[in-house]
């Protein structure tokens, strides 16, 4: 879209200059003409390269396209995330899981967490959406733990899963 709306504006600026200058010299002669000329060639291209300027957040945006497009992790902000009830629900069956197992396993104490805070979200596309969770959690005794975990969210009706998992315990 930005693409678009800096191709426009070049494509505008350059026929209101023409016009402006037409105007000016059908009026006034020559000498105003040029003044006028290089006053408007001077916006113009101030105002192109604060456009110039502005294509490298566009370039960026792009290789982001382009690297989730290829399956790469692409870091989603939590802010934005958390707005989100999908990704909400896929937290807490990613946190339901990991926690039992941490349990069963012997890593995590038999007992229950709370969700501290989220220290990243990645997702990866492939048949569906990987998201890949980086958390805090702790028990009432203050103990504290991080999970990573991705959480295969699966396309169509399928329901998703927990692929991977790492818990953490970071009490000394």
């Amino acid at each position: 879209m930005k693409v678009i709306i800096i191709i426009f504006f070049l494509a505008f600026s350059s026929k209101v200059h023409g016009q402006i200058i037409d105007t000016i010299t059908s009026a006034a002669g020559g000498a105003v003409e040029t003044a006028v000329g290089n006053v408007v060639e001077t916006v113009v291209e101030d105002i192109t390269g604060a456009i110039t300027g502005a294509t490298g957040e566009i370039q960026e945006a792009v290789e982001g396209a382009v690297q989730e497009a290829l399956g790469g992790w692409v870091p989603v902000p939590w802010a934005v995330a958390s707005e989100d009830q999908e990704i909400l629900d896929l937290l807490n069956l990613g946190l339901e899981f990991v926690i039992a197992e941490g349990i069963a396993e012997g890593s995590l104490e038999n007992t229950e967490y709370e969700l501290v805070e989220v220290n990243s979200l990645e997702t990866q596309t492939v048949a569906g959406t990987n998201y890949d969770f980086d958390v805090i959690v702790d028990n009432a005794a203050g103990d504290t733990a991080n999970l990573d975990f991705v959480v295969w969210d699966k396309l169509g009706n399928q329901p998703s899963e927990v692929t991977n998992f790492t818990v953490t315990d970071l009490n000394p």
